[in-house]
């Protein structure tokens, strides 16, 4: 994982008249704390980033989680490999129409062992956030690896 996945990050922008600032901030600070999450293997803390109706798209697995226990038994076999990291590489992010959305879109770097190899696994992600009830979550992810 990085030493400062922030790095990457975009900066914001003073854009108060429209809320762009605190939509960026909002969708900044949730993207880390996936990355936090996923680091620590907290099952719980990173299915608390994900709206009740979230979709996730994940690149380990070939199908569509659709509600809470889908995306459970993903990141249940996810988090299950051993040294499993995530390093955020580049990361692009946007505003919505509304101050209440925005995306994210990037790249980042699975490593863990597998068979007592590390095995890297570089993907591509595009996140949709939405502010619920005054809290940033993930309405939609997709994750793919790349080709």
């Amino acid at each position: 994982m990085l030493e400062d996945p922030t790095a990457v990050l975009p900066k914001d922008g003073p854009d108060t008249e429209t809320g762009t600032h605190s939509c960026l901030a909002g969708s900044r600070a949730l993207l880390l704390r996936w990355i936090e999450a996923l680091g620590t293997k907290d099952i719980d803390a990173l299915l608390a980033l994900y709206s009740e109706t979230a979709i996730l798209v994940p690149a380990m697995q070939n199908y569509i989680c659709r509600d809470t226990a889908e995306r459970r038994a993903y990141f249940e076999k996810l988090l299950a490999n051993p040294g499993l990291t995530c390093q955020l590489n580049t990361v692009c992010m946007s505003a919505g129409r509304t101050a209440a959305t925005a995306t994210a879109a990037g790249h980042y770097t699975f490593s863990f062992e597998r068979d007592g190899e590390d095995e890297i696994i570089p993907a591509r992600f595009l996140y949709c956030f939405e502010e619920i009830g005054g809290v940033w979550l993930i309405a939609s992810h997709h994750s793919s690896k790349f080709v």
